[in-house]
């Protein structure tokens, strides 16, 4: 058991750097923030561990999160390994521990199939494949158990057929992230309902504060809700709706903690107690759908030996977990065999592997580096909380030392001072505390200002999209100012957060003459040769389907006229018809229509050849 003392004095970042490559015989969490070199210290670290003779290569596990973090490591590794001409360790990083968390996972798996209850031969199949099989599994269990009449059957006419196998698949996703299967994880929630008395707290709670504010309004509007006995689907989107009114607002000076409490608090408990009183009556029903949905779905995969990505974490979690004799050799053996254990970006971990490496470890020698504010997986079910729970330990305990790097290398002075200022205040409004970055090249005074700020604010009645088309203008008068200025219009790049409203600020730049590039996005779909391409499959998919097939025709594939389309759909529609024959049955015809030229038939033929 840790034992508790008082917390360390902070360190300056270059001690914090010495420590983080030398201290062992401790877990070491490392905050390191943007820029600041997570991956430099990562490598330094296990290049010290390896080069000083410590610990074999073989004998380190280092875990990243991408497959690109991890080949960038074994790189950077194999390259200072040879400049340093340590021949053996160089040799030794062909077989050493560094991938992701679930490559790791399935090399385990691979080593000891049959301690884990798994086909030798099993095969990892990709997130397509798995929601494919997914889907084919929730058809298969509505279509086996929603009979007219029973409650299942009722159930999914309430909800929708789309709507349900969603939750299916979501509520399978939820479980995994824990390691259980259904079943396991349905029991885990039994009881844990909110109780009509908590929602009476809640709504003497909110009614105080809101009066407290001066809300008078806000006030009736959150009693009228509070006491609708019998809650359904058209009450709930109102009290969305409403509650939206007051989700942006922070309240006069004095009165932010009071806007806090009932955006954090009040609101999502009180609906969270409202939803499940209005689900209850399916619940059961949910749940007797989902286990046999996983059945299902479990049953495909074991007949292919399958394993998705979910499957490799939990079963590596289960090998190390079980408590038979030679389960229990076998951790020791793990745990003898990994003198040190490094994970790279902790803060998009999630509990089950985190439980995962801790199997693992004998209890002094981990090693985590991330940074709790560039946490952005949280869909894949990473926990930045886990990070800050790991972080307190490392500070408090005997066997912990928890280091900050806020040195950061790439950027300017200017951009930091607005970041710090910035998310700063930003973080304060959530009661987080914030680690200022420092620059690391010097205070050289910038030409230009660093950052501007130019905000847009929607005005009452205004949609978005009209908005963004200010924002637009806005944007492309700065861009011409700059390239009055000197700037290369090739020097200037705009970055969206989504790529769903690309075409208005395109029409902005275009409008002002601005020569532009659009990368990637949802635009990839409409580029020329991306539509070309789909209407093919389309009509390779369905030849009937008149459209995709006279696109493909005039498309840059084939090069086929207007003029050849034109004669090919009137010979399949005589006069009087309704219903024209598909245009494919043309094709076939081409060679005895005197219409069409010699080199347009020749162009048909290569068409149906191919």
């Amino acid at each position: 058991m840790n034992k508790k003392r008082k917390a360390r004095p902070e360190i300056g970042d270059a001690d914090a750097r010495r420590q983080a490559v030398k201290v062992t015989g401790r877990h070491i969490l490392v905050s390191a923030g943007a820029g600041t070199g997570k991956t430099t210290v990562l490598v330094g670290r296990f290049l010290a561990l390896a080069a000083s003779g410590q610990v074999p290569v073989t004998e380190i596990l280092a875990l990243t999160f991408t497959e690109k973090a991890a080949h960038e490591m074994k790189t950077r590794l194999y390259r200072e390994f040879s400049r340093l001409k340590l021949e053996g360790a160089r040799r030794e990083l062909e077989s050493a521990y560094i991938s992701t968390i679930h490559a790791f996972a399935a090399r385990i798996l691979r080593e000891h199939p049959i301690e884990a209850g798994l086909d030798p031969d099993f095969r990892v199949i990709e997130s397509e494949e798995t929601d494919y099989l997914k889907e084919q599994s929730a058809e298969e269990v509505l279509s086996e158990r929603c009979e007219k009449g029973n409650e299942n059957f009722e159930f999914v006419r309430r909800y929708g057929e789309n709507s349900v196998m969603a939750g299916l698949s979501a509520v399978l996703d939820a479980a995994r992230q824990e390691g259980k299967y259904l079943a396991e994880f349905f029991e885990s929630f039994r009881g844990k309902g909110t109780g009509a008395g908590s929602e009476d707290l809640i709504a003497r709670r909110g009614a105080d504060l809101f009066g407290k504010l001066g809300e008078s309004g806000l006030a009736e509007e959150w009693t009228r809700f509070t006491r609708v006995k019998d809650w359904d689907w058209e009450v709930l989107d109102a009290y969305r709706e409403w509650a939206g009114a007051f989700a942006l607002k922070r309240g006069k000076k004095g009165q932010e903690e009071d806007w806090r409490e009932i955006k954090k608090k009040i609101s999502p408990a009180f609906l969270a107690g409202k939803l499940d009183a209005m689900v209850k009556p399916w619940a059961l029903c949910f749940e007797d759908l989902a286990i046999s949905f996983e059945r299902i779905y479990e049953a495909k995969k074991k007949a292919k030996a399958f394993l998705d990505f979910d499957d490799l974490q939990m079963r590596a979690v289960r090998l190390f977990k079980k408590d038979s004799p030679i389960h229990f050799k076998l951790r020791g053996r793990y745990r003898e065999k990994f003198r040190e254990i490094l994970v790279d970006e902790f803060q998009d971990t999630n509990r089950l592997q985190l439980e995962l490496i801790e199997l693992l470890s004998r209890g002094d020698n981990l090693f985590f580096v991330g940074d709790f504010k560039q946490s952005i997986y949280a869909f894949r079910g990473g926990e930045p909380g886990l990070f800050r729970e790991k972080e307190n330990q490392c500070r408090d305990s005997e066997n912990g030392l928890r280091l900050s790097l806020s040195v950061n290398f790439r950027s300017d002075p200017e951009v930091l001072d607005f970041i710090n200022v910035f998310f700063e205040n930003l973080w304060k409004e959530d009661g987080w505390a914030y680690e200022r970055l420092e620059s690391g090249k010097g205070n050289a005074p910038s030409k230009r200002k660093a950052v501007e700020w130019i905000p847009v604010e929607i005005s009452e009645g205004e949609t978005l999209d009209l908005a963004r088309m200010r924002e637009a203008s806005q944007i492309a008068g700065r861009i011409l100012r700059l390239a009055g200025e000197g700037t290369a219009f090739g020097d200037m790049a705009i970055l969206f957060q989504a790529m769903s409203s690309v075409g208005i600020y395109e029409h902005a730049l275009k409008s002002a003459g601005i020569p532009y590039f659009s990368v990637a996005g949802s635009g990839f779909y409409h580029q020329p040769e991306i539509r070309d391409m789909v209407n093919y499959l389309l009509f390779i998919d369905n030849p009937r389907a008149d459209i995709p097939l006279a696109a493909s025709l005039r498309s840059p594939l084939f090069q086929v006229r207007d003029e050849t389309l034109f004669w090919l759909s009137h010979s399949v529609k005589h006069r009087g018809e309704k219903d024209a024959r598909p245009l494919y049955d043309s094709l076939h015809k081409a060679e005895g229509l005197a219409q069409i030229s010699g080199p347009e038939k020749e162009k048909i033929g290569f068409f149906l050849k191919v």
